[in-house]
């Protein structure tokens, strides 16, 4: 793989981009809105955090207008933030785009510089290098610890792959899937104990350790964990609202059913759209 691109040609779609940053501009200035002129740094949080979940859930589906509809809404509140900071005179969306961009440059010498790469295992092994040589050039001391750095504010699905991504790196790792198998069978004979023993705080400790344990699989494996769960929460919602269905078609409600009529309409659900 070799290095090819030097020039940056501007679309004429990057007007738009302006527009946005005006329009975010007027709603927080006087005469702008009540809502957007009272919001902070702080109370901002919580609504990237939401879009960008939003986000998340409509690249799972195929209508790639959602998709775009809810990347602009992400998009919004990355120009949001950035405005918040501008009226601090810390930095504005050009300096977002600005650092970004010399960081991607930066990162990828295979692409706009000169290196040579193999294939992607040599990219990624780079991508660190580049990556250390910043902080150290920052002044940032990566501590005594190679898990130092991963983000505690996280969703804990994403903290938990971080670290094991970091222990793996390490070497700390088994050498196939089957390894982690077999600490999913130990983390659940645990939870069993712990569950018989009642003590919540043990069982508290069990589920997480199962959960830890369930994330290293699917980063052995290269399945994204967070994916991976929302898609058996996708496919609960559709077998219970089918089962839902079939009740009302034998004219019964689906709430007044025994456990035993539920299990049975969920069997023959699952039979159906195996």
């Amino acid at each position: 793989m070799s290095a090819r691109r030097t020039g940056f040609p501007i679309h004429q779609k990057m007007k738009h981009l302006e527009r946005l940053k005006e329009i975010v501009r007027i709603l927080r200035e006087p005469g702008g809105c009540d809502w957007d002129r009272t919001q902070t740094i702080e109370s901002m949080r919580r609504h990237l955090l939401e879009e960008t979940y939003e986000a998340v859930e409509a690249a799972s589906s195929d209508d790639s207008d959602h998709v775009k509809e809810e990347l602009g809404d992400v998009l919004f509140i990355i120009f949001f933030y950035a405005r918040l900071y501008e009226e601090k005179n810390l930095f504005s969306i050009g300096d977002i785009a600005e650092e970004i961009s010399e960081k991607l440059v930066r990162r990828h010498p295979h692409v706009f510089g000169n290196v040579q790469v193999a294939g992607v295992e040599e990219i990624l092994a780079n991508w660190e290098k580049i990556k250390k040589s910043e902080k150290k050039n920052k002044g940032v001391s990566p501590g005594k610890s190679i898990l130092n750095g991963v983000d505690g504010s996280l969703p804990a699905l994403m903290y938990s792959e971080k670290i094991q991504e970091k222990a793996s790196k390490a070497g700390f790792d088994w050498p196939d899937a089957s390894g982690n198998i077999e600490k999913i069978k130990e983390e659940i004979s645990e939870l069993s104990d712990a569950v018989n023993g009642g003590i919540q705080k043990e069982i508290e400790e069990e589920i997480g350790d199962l959960f830890f344990a369930l994330v290293n699989l699917s980063r052995k494996c290269r399945i994204h964990p967070e994916t991976a769960l929302r898609l058996s929460a996708r496919k609960f919602i559709s077998r219970f609202q089918m089962m839902e269905a079939e009740a009302e078609k034998t004219g019964l409600h689906f709430e007044s059913l025994s456990i035993g009529e539920k299990e049975n309409l969920w069997q023959t659900v699952k039979e159906k759209n195996a």
